[in-house]
Parts: C-alpha cells; structure tokens; sequence
C-alpha cells in the first residue's frame, strides 16, 4: 500500500502521512465493515478515498476542464467512472462516426443494445459487435496515453495520464 501511494503523490513524507490517515481511519471504521470477505475491497476503497481527499487538499488552480481529473471525496465507482466519461470524450470523437454513436448511445446514454438495433435497423447481434468494436477502439486510442488501473468489476480506480491528451 505505502509504494501504491508513494507512486501517487511522489513524495515519500506525504506517502507516510496518507498510510497512516488510512490506518486510522481502518481502525475506527472496522466495526462498520459488515461482512469479513470483503475487507481488502473496503481498505482499498478507503485508500483510494484518501488519495483523493489529499489530491482536492494540494490541487494547484487548474482550468475548468483539468478539473474533471478530480472527484468528490464521496465518488463511488460509477461516480468516477461517469467523470472518466468526460475524460473519454475527445477521444470518441477520434473515432469513425458510426462507432462513436454507437458508444455515445450506448454507454453514456445507457441506451441498450437492443434498442440501439432497433434504432438502426439490424440485428441484436449487429449491434452488439459495432458497440465492442468501438470499445476495443476507443480501449486502444485511451491507453496508448494513459495507464489505467480498475478493480474486479472493471470500474476505474486509477488513471495516470502519460501524455496531457485527456
């Protein structure tokens, strides 16, 4: 946990400060942990809620669009994975147009596959294809910039920009 925060905050001080905020926070938190199979996925989140509440602390003034790489401390999942959207935004409109509608449809306007078929007057399957294919598209044009880190379920838990793109 303490070189996962080292190599966020690139500061070994502070690291050592965030480790022990989460300790604490651990220690008097643990009686609200209602089933025991689940703590390595309740500390992380509590590291990652940390690491977050330190970023909005030291943040320099940025403009209003370099604001969307920071989350309220209260984010869940799919919190940050609806701010990452606005952070994907530039990178769908690289792609062909008949994919990015079929993302924009699908995945930030939670339309289904089935309706976005209908819609488009071919079959389920189609449909399915042209939305995975714009994902493995749209995967391959975000991660030749930014590396990305997502837990089990696949929601974003972590990204570090290598170019200043996004």
């Amino acid at each position: 946990m303490h070189r996962y925060l080292l190599r966020r905050v690139k500061n070994r001080h502070d690291a050592d400060d965030l480790l022990q905020e989460i300790f604490i926070k651990i220690h008097l938190k643990l009686p609200t942990l209602t089933r025991q199979e689940s703590l390595p996925a309740w500390v992380w989140q509590l590291t990652r809620h940390t690491l977050l509440d330190h970023y909005k602390k030291h943040r320099p003034a940025h403009s209003p669009v370099d604001q969307a790489e920071y989350l309220p401390t209260e984010s869940m999942p799919q919190d940050f994975n609806q701010a990452m959207a606005e952070c994907i935004r530039p990178f769908i409109d690289l792609l062909p147009p008949a994919q990015r509608e079929a993302l924009k449809l699908a995945d930030l306007e939670m339309l289904s596959q089935k309706k976005l078929a209908e819609q488009w007057g071919i079959s389920h399957s189609g449909a399915k294809s042209r939305v995975q294919r714009a994902r493995g598209d749209l995967q391959d044009l975000f991660l030749q910039c930014c590396a990305i880190e997502a837990d089990g379920y696949g929601n974003i838990t972590s990204v570090e920009c290598l170019e200043r793109m996004c």
